[in-house]
């Protein structure tokens, strides 16, 4: 069974978040809205893979890490 680190996963999940919102905020705030609606983190990682192509599969990560913890903060 792998280590859980909830902090440092937090902390983590918020960078990815913070570097979408200083780097690409248009594309941070669809990604808000989107999981405002309900879209999952996976869900928007496949979205954006399919989208632009899985040669930007670090910026899917990207999405999906900053879309967890929109949703953690959200709770």
């Amino acid at each position: 069974m792998a280590a859980e680190f909830p902090e440092l996963g937090m902390e983590l999940d918020m960078e990815s978040w913070e570097w979408l919102s200083d780097n690409h905020p248009k594309i941070a705030d669809a990604l808000e809205v989107q999981v405002q609606r309900g879209a999952t983190p996976d869900a928007l990682r496949a979205f954006v893979k399919k989208r632009i192509g899985s040669h930007r599969e670090e910026f899917a990560i990207r999405c999906e890490t900053a879309a967890r913890y929109l949703l953690a903060v959200k709770k």
